[in-house]
């Protein structure tokens, strides 16, 4: 009985593929017949890219995503290849002016995918002065996000921005007595949790939720694996004197701590330090206290 009513969905799928294609003689390939059937390669393939995705979620590489959706985007257009090649060759009955259409499809996207990731330079964005339909500056802001801080330059400007934040809190701030804030939900910074971590692993790091985001904060140096804290209220080593801030550019929805001061650099970035007093800072919701000696 149960082997019979696991036939069933097999047997009725089987009608509905025969009862879609006919048995003919001749057989012309178009959208609506060509299939990317995956083999047991293809299933495996597809799960190292979902495992991949997860990994790029919970640590925020953006290297990940591009290993991620550039691959499963290649094996959808394959599809879309096949279809333009297989309806350029019904007419083209040579082989050579096969492989010649095939190369004048694929060719161009090449040169100008190749061409825009190499001479495209990332746009000024601005933040200050934003007239017009909301839904504008957000495709404008997705469109840089994901398009034009992927090129080589937005790239190399990338590293170098890095690299101006590290020199400076080195050269100025010692780790003794500084502790470093990033932000996740902040629409005008780049979480740079990953960064200093790899790059100044000596400081302690805090990287609080703002914005709609529910309170909580991450301590990579406070805790054994990267999980999430909930909660409002961060103790600080106690011999911290200042909080210095690993962001872009401030939040104007947020207000500034007292005492908080910019320091401008190079790039059109900042660095917002707060000294510390014996009474605990307030900033977003949150509490910075440091502990007792």
């Amino acid at each position: 009985m149960i082997v019979a009513q696991l036939g069933r969905p097999r047997s009725r799928l089987r009608a509905w593929w025969v009862a879609r294609h006919p048995r003919v003689d001749t057989w012309t390939l178009t959208q609506r017949n060509i299939y990317i059937v995956p083999t047991h390669a293809g299933f495996v393939f597809a799960a190292v890219l979902i495992v991949m995705l997860l990994a790029s979620i919970n640590y925020q590489l953006n290297l990940g995503y591009v290993l991620t959706f550039l691959p499963a985007l290649v094996i959808l257009l394959s599809r879309v290849l096949v279809w333009a090649v297989a309806a350029g060759s019904e007419r083209l009955r040579r082989p050579n002016w096969r492989w010649a259409l095939t190369a004048a499809t694929v060719l161009p996207l090449v040169l100008i995918n190749t061409g825009f990731f190499v001479s495209a330079r990332p746009l000024p964005r601005e933040f200050e002065h934003r007239a017009g339909d909301t839904w504008i500056w957000r495709a404008r802001d997705e469109f840089h996000d994901w398009i034009m801080s992927r090129t080589a330059a937005a790239l190399r400007e990338h590293e170098a921005v890095i690299r101006t934040y590290v020199e400076t809190i080195r050269t100025v701030y010692e780790p003794s007595d500084t502790a470093l804030v990033t932000e996740l939900g902040n629409p005008r910074s780049y979480p740079w949790l990953r960064h200093a971590m790899f790059y100044m692993p000596e400081y302690p790091i805090y990287q609080v939720q703002v914005g709609p985001m529910p309170p909580g904060f991450y301590a990579p140096q406070s805790s054994a694996t990267m999980i999430l804290t909930p909660g409002s209220h961060i103790r600080l080593p106690a011999e911290t004197r200042r909080l210095v801030w690993f962001v872009d550019h401030w939040d104007p929805a947020t207000p500034r701590p007292e005492g908080l001061r910019e320091v401008q650099l190079p790039y059109g970035r900042y660095l917002y330090v707060l000294p510390l007093t014996r009474k605990p800072a307030e900033y977003a919701g949150y509490t910075f206290e440091r502990a007792a000696r």
